[in-house]
């Protein structure tokens, strides 16, 4: 129970993103997969993805607010 939880605690952390809901199924998903490879594998690649996939939504968020306010100050000149 230690790891598991230590576990929870420093992803939650590193992934700012990802609810504790979230890391809890992923921790669990790896801990009940640890005798089979290919799903231990797997797991780790969709919580790469996930977390990838709010990474992408977020620089498009940035870039977006950044063109908005190049024009506006561009308009203001």
């Amino acid at each position: 129970m230690f790891v598991r939880d230590y576990t929870i605690k420093l992803l939650g952390t590193s992934f700012p993103n990802m609810t504790t809901a979230e890391v809890t199924k992923f921790v669990d998903g790896l801990l009940s997969s640890k005798h089979d490879l290919p799903s231990f594998k797997n797991h780790i690649r969709d919580f790469l993805v996930q977390s990838k996939e709010f990474s992408a939504q977020v620089t498009t968020s940035v870039s977006l607010a950044i063109s908005i306010i190049l024009i506006n100050a561009n308009q203001e000149r």
